[in-house]
């Protein structure tokens, strides 16, 4: 199955099925400690410290899982030290988060004397915004190299050829970092999933329809050798042939796209990148007045292959919190993402639930008006662990003692 490099999703919703819930794998008991590790207050003065307890007592309450909190500062980056953590955090432990990532919870599985894997390790991380960097490592290739057959038709308006134009935006990766992109005149098609990297422009993604405002897009495949890490084994790139096409290094115009900077956008992903959400990189998810690799750029590819980003160039100092977190009651508002839900939403995950494909529950990837485990998310956890009990209604419960 090939992977788009697209900020999109395309989740199905459940139809026919009685529970919506997702288990993927638990704990070997259902209970478990966790570090918490929240400090100050909410912009309404609660502590964020206290939101957090409640939201650990609650799911204990309704489904007999018990998260006992505790003090204590580990990062959540070993891996596999059975301690979990869920702490506000810049970055997970060494990957930034994507550009519209809210949280990300990161688990470690084993399997004892070949029986059933089981969870030995959870640690969830809520974003406070980028740190000194906003690259996003998405993918790496197993050498620092690769070919690009770059045989691309047509001239753009104001001379030159799109081939060249590609080749140049392959020899600036080249000159800025240390991957070696070789790119040769051949013409051959993108969509085969043939380990040869191809590029075109096309009025479709392989016989599907492009997304809104999609300029381009890297198709990328990943396998594992003898169980090691995923690694990328094919990659290719489409340009939308439905929009107007140039080259030009001026600021971007309204009735044509220039070339080149795409091409510099979507050779980053092929090469290793996700998005950025520093808004002056090229990985930006949207094209921007950006001609040219900026640091960050280059930092994510030296990070990607196990370079040191600080050796290429310093990084920025950090800005100022991206996300406005919230924490209150009932409906979800505009702004910043409300708390007590994402932390709710991160412990279903800690406690080996997957992400639901229903809207009317926590565990859903999208932040909603559901501000508390919904009886599936319940059910979940008691089916995953054996656990006796029913549904709870327990809205607004998490308010009754401190937040009234």
């Amino acid at each position: 199955m090939r992977a788009k490099a697209l900020l999109m999703s395309a989740l199905a919703l459940a139809s026919g099925n009685a529970c919506a819930y997702v288990i993927k794998v638990p704990w070997a008991l259902p209970q478990h400690e966790v570090q918490l590790q929240f400090s100050g207050n909410a912009p309404g003065g609660e502590a964020w410290m206290a939101g957090a307890i409640h939201t650990v007592k609650l799911w204990q309450q309704i489904s007999g899982f018990s998260w006992r909190p505790v003090t204590g500062n580990a990062s959540g980056c070993g891996y596999g030290d059975t301690i979990s953590v869920l702490r506000f955090a810049r970055s997970h432990c060494s990957d930034n988060f994507g550009f519209f990532q809210v949280s990300v919870v990161q688990t470690t599985t084993e399997s004892v004397n070949g029986g059933p894997y089981r969870l030995i390790d959870a640690d969830g991380f809520l974003n406070i915004g980028p740190g000194a960097d906003g690259y996003f490592v998405a993918q790496r290739w197993p050498q620092m190299s690769r070919t690009v057959n770059g045989g691309i038709a047509g001239s753009a308006p104001s001379g030159g050829t799109y081939a060249a134009a590609f080749a140049q935006a392959a020899a600036a990766w080249n000159t800025a970092t240390d991957f070696t992109l070789t790119v040769n005149g051949t013409v051959s098609n993108p969509c085969p999933d043939n380990n040869i990297s191809a590029i075109a422009f096309s009025a479709t993604v392989c016989g599907e329809a492009w997304g809104s405002n999609v300029l381009g897009v890297t198709l990328s495949t990943r396998s594992s050798i003898n169980g090691g890490p995923m690694l990328l084994v094919d990659s290719d790139i489409l340009f939308n042939s439905n929009y107007s096409w140039d080259i030009y290094d001026s600021a971007l115009n309204g009735t044509t796209m220039d070339f080149r900077r795409v091409a510099l956008h979507e050779l980053g992903h092929l090469i290793a990148l996700g998005h950025s959400t520093v808004p002056e990189a090229i990985m930006l998810p949207s094209v921007s007045n950006a001609t040219s690799l900026h640091c960050d750029d280059r930092r994510g590819i030296a990070a990607a292959y196990g370079q040191n980003p600080d050796s290429v160039c310093a990084a920025p100092v950090p800005p100022a919190q991206w996300h406005d977190w919230q924490l209150y009651p009932g409906p979800l508002r505009n702004g910043g993402p409300e708390f007590r839900r994402v932390v709710g939403s991160a412990l279903g995950l800690m406690m080996g639930l997957g992400q639901t494909t229903d809207p009317a529950t926590l565990l859903y990837p999208q932040i909603s008006d559901v501000e508390h485990p919904t009886c599936d998310d319940q059910a979940g956890v008691r089916a995953a662990y054996g656990l006796s009990g029913s549904c709870a209604n327990v809205a607004d419960v998490i308010f009754r003692e401190r937040f009234q």
